[in-house]
């Protein structure tokens, strides 16, 4: 199983709060900077600066009573039909540049799979050399849980 981790810190370009993503210990951005930057390459040697160029929603996107990691997309970040909206561009617009999956609810698990970029054709920018996470559904919970309640208590 995959482990998932969620870091609240503060945007890099903007003065508010987001969640990074953390699989197995490797930010999820730092992971598809690796796998779209053939692509990114392929269209302009100036374009290796969107490669993996993701920061993570705003807490209260994430967090209760938000369902949007649980399947049920917030609407600004509601692109592509099925998918949700993990990551978007470090500029706070949403839809900006949004990496998006499928989530998958199971009795013992959770499935993140379909990965997709929706602003570059799936021909063109593919990730299939990523394998669904998966994630025990009462580790994934409890870290859901454990950050809300870190990130409710500093707010108040």
């Amino acid at each position: 199983m995959d482990k998932l981790e969620l870091v609240v810190r503060k945007s890099v370009e903007e003065d508010y709060d987001v969640v990074d993503i953390i699989i197995n210990d490797r930010n999820l951005s730092d992971l598809l900077r690796e796998i779209e930057l053939p692509y990114a390459l392929s269209e302009s040697d100036e374009a290796e600066c969107i490669a993996g160029n993701y920061e993570g929603l705003l807490p209260e996107n994430i967090f209760s009573p938000s369902k949007h990691l649980w399947g049920e997309s917030v609407f600004e970040y509601k692109y592509v039909e099925g998918k949700i909206t993990l990551l978007d561009c470090p500029c706070g617009i949403p839809g900006c540049w949004p990496f998006q999956v499928k989530i998958t609810i199971m009795k013992d698990k959770i499935v993140w799979s379909d990965f997709e970029q929706p602003h570059r054709s799936l021909d063109n920018w593919t990730y299939s050399e990523m394998q669904p996470f998966i994630f025990d559904k009462e580790q994934y919970e409890k870290e859901w849980k454990k950050i809300y309640f870190e990130t409710e208590k500093n707010s108040t």
